[in-house]
């Protein structure tokens, strides 16, 4: 994984271009939707840099936008001011700003924290943003998100390490995470094996509902997701949802599955699983060799 970027929109829209360009440059997107869920990610995550969307302040209220704008960024600024030797900040913050910004805006959103400002629309700014969060990062003077996460203040998720052992009891399946057993109803097991080889496969990608095969059962990431959370730090997010109803293992969650054991599973679905995976894996030696 290269980097790290914390995406803070309210519009689904700018999320899925935002996370989709991000994720062609090779790096990895954590999406919020407000400054609160941007306050506790940057206090619980170690994130290498922030893309702040101006539109995050448009509630209603006495104050102007840019005023707004100006005390979002000052807030989240203020919990990395960090410079580097060079004077950069070491945590980079990319404001996208209103198509009618003004140059007095811009001047007065560098002043508040902004690393750099682009402009909407940003589907017709694509490369220029491209080009943005590479100087940004480059500047932060950090190679990589193992760099961003060693100078975090606080990352309760770093070194979880998710074991799918295979074990069975009546009616569930075993897992250890960070050498801790614990275990899950069968049909959620299932969930979390296709979660676990799609992490293996790309770490950070999303897997829809579809993809899942939860499409008749929308409770079972919120179940998954609360058995997980009693073996993580408070505060780490174990299994994360993006906007459009997708899931993922956190980034920051090294997976080991045991595809031997798991071939012996009582559940032909899990069976089933594991040799398309084989398959899979075959496929791609064939292609690398």
């Amino acid at each position: 994984m290269h980097h790290v970027l914390l995406l803070v929109t309210p519009d689904p829209a700018a999320a899925r271009m935002l996370r989709g360009l991000v994720e062609s440059m090779g790096d990895v997107a954590w999406e919020v939707a407000s400054i609160d869920e941007a306050r506790v990610a940057l206090a619980q995550k170690g994130c290498c840099g922030v893309i702040l969307d101006a539109a995050i302040d448009e509630e209603p209220g006495p104050r102007d936008r840019a005023h707004r704008t100006l005390s979002a960024l000052a807030e989240l600024r203020a919990k990395d001011a960090r410079r580097n030797a060079a004077g950069s900040f070491v945590l980079p913050i990319l404001l996208i700003a209103p198509e009618d910004e003004s140059l007095d805006d811009s001047d007065a959103r560098y002043a508040a924290g902004a690393s750099a400002v682009v402009r909407k629309p940003l589907a017709a700014r694509r490369e220029l943003l491209a080009r943005k969060i590479e100087a940004i990062l480059g500047r932060a003077g950090r190679e990589d998100h193992a760099a961003c996460a060693v100078n975090a203040v606080n990352v309760p998720g770093r070194g979880v390490h998710l074991a799918l052992t295979g074990a069975r009891t009546r009616g569930r399946t075993g897992f250890r995470m960070n050498a801790k057993p614990g275990d899950v109803q069968n049909g959620h097991f299932v969930v979390l094996l296709r979660l676990a080889l799609a992490h293996g496969r790309r770490r950070g990608g999303w897997s829809s509902r579809a993809q899942l095969g939860i499409t008749r059962n929308p409770e079972i990431p919120s179940r998954l997701r609360a058995a997980l959370r009693a073996f993580v730090s408070p505060g780490y997010e174990p299994l994360e949802a993006d906007w459009s109803g997708s899931f993922r293992l956190s980034p920051e969650m090294t997976v080991e599955v045991d595809l031997d054991a798991l071939e012996e599973h009582s559940l032909p679905v899990v069976r089933k699983i594991v040799k398309e995976e084989r398959e899979l894996r075959a496929k791609a030696r064939k292609r690398a060799g």
